[in-house]
């Protein structure tokens, strides 16, 4: 039984626990003992607001499980947490891929309700007995996958290190894998995470804002009956002027404000019913966003990647790649857009013995994927209007 709904985690009330987990644990530190990024919604914020709003509900736990792992639950009432969504919670050990126990117990947090990490690919438990009878089916084996959708995206590649990948959808997550995990001083200060990946890998990357912009301001445009769908969207920015105006798209101010649009043609200097000119802007200070932290990881991994693999929805948004690829001032490779899917689909296939290999089954579909390749263009101007940018924003490292 559930002891509570989960939040969203836009829900404002974790950001106290973040300022307040750096006061009891020195950032830096907590950083090197799970290798993860600060965000205000990690599970270790969430269960310190519950130990402050409702101890009650940390007293009375059973069992911790992640969102997918709960679903699997649902389906076999096994109680597992697969590894790669887990080690997003703040709470694994960088050093042997489970619990961080002793951070636990520094917190105050009760450790009896951890569940076994298990790795993806791992039998996951055969369908409940009702479940079978109300679906008329036999005993299927559920697998545990990569339950994290990026860790599932990345074996469509073939899950190879040295490549850079943007998995973009409503967030976009921009890094590479990495064979063993990188916690310097300028991966911390570069707010870059060390997220399990699949046969021993690591996601060296970094959460950026996503489409969520564009959708979210397509939703306010709807209330003022401004209707059009996406394929307009793209259209709209592309007959808009580049380079107008910019923001940062991961501003605190915008994590969800009463108007979207109002608020990003504040930051930006453009009046909010424009909206080609808002869409463009969206998109140039996304493109910009993912250089900065592209260059931010090639700075703390010390590799030079010639382009950039964008994953995921958001490989469909020409636009939104084809600015990109100016930004960086290298190709942009967009697709499959069902990567995910795709990843999930191997690694069961793997686990079942249909394939020996993710390489295998990554190469099983690369005839049927759709590739785009996006080659920039005005390089010298979109250099310039990025080294505005970043003085604009105060950011550093400006190539």
């Amino acid at each position: 039984q559930l002891l509570g709904n989960p939040y969203h985690y836009r829900d404002m009330g974790s950001r106290t626990m973040q300022a307040e987990l750096a006061e009891r644990l020195p950032p830096s530190e907590l950083y090197r003992r799970t290798g993860i990024q600060s965000l205000p919604f990690n599970t270790l914020n969430q269960l310190l607001r519950m130990q402050d709003e409702r101890p009650w509900m940390l007293e009375n736990a059973r069992t911790l499980l992640m969102t997918p792992d709960l679903l699997r639950f649902f389906l076999t009432g096994e109680k597992q947490n697969e590894y790669t969504i887990a080690s997003t919670s703040q709470c694994l050990s960088i050093e042997t891929s489970d619990w961080d126990t002793t951070l636990f117990e520094q917190l105050g947090l009760p450790s009896h309700m951890l569940a076994p990490v298990v790795r993806p690919g791992t039998p996951g438990g055969t369908l409940r007995t009702s479940i079978q009878q109300e679906l008329g089916v036999g005993p299927i084996e559920a697998i545990a996958i990569a339950e994290h959708d990026t860790a599932s995206a990345m074996i469509a590649t073939g899950g190879k290190p040295g490549v850079a990948f943007l998995s973009l959808g409503t967030w976009g997550l921009l890094g590479t894998l990495v064979e063993r995990p990188i916690v310097s001083q300028d991966a911390f200060h570069a707010n870059i995470a060390n997220e399990g990946g699949v046969g021993g890998t690591w996601r060296f990357l970094r959460n950026i804002m996503g489409l969520w912009l564009l959708e979210q301001c397509r939703i306010a445009w709807r209330k003022r009956d401004i209707v059009f769908d996406h394929a307009e969207m793209v259209r709209l920015t592309d007959e808009a002027d580049p380079l107008r105006g910019f923001f940062d798209p991961d501003d605190p101010r915008l994590i969800d404000p009463p108007d979207l649009p109002e608020a990003i043609g504040a930051l930006a200097g453009i009046d909010p019913n424009e909206t080609d000119a808002i869409l463009r802007a969206v998109t140039d200070s996304l493109a910009m966003k993912s250089r900065y932290v592209l260059e931010s990881i090639e700075h703390a991994a010390g590799i030079r990647f010639p382009g950039l693999h964008v994953l995921g929805g958001g490989s469909k948004n020409t636009s939104l790649c084809q600015a990109m690829a100016n930004a960086l001032g290298r190709p942009v490779w967009a697709g499959p857009a069902e990567a995910t899917a795709i990843g999930n689909l191997l690694l069961q296939m793997r686990a079942t013995g249909e394939i020996a290999s993710i390489e295998e089954g990554a190469a099983l579909v690369a005839d049927n994927r759709s590739i785009q390749r996006f080659d920039p263009v005005d390089i010298a101007r979109w250099q310039s209007a990025y080294e505005t940018y970043c003085e604009q924003l105060g950011l550093a490292g400006a190539a």
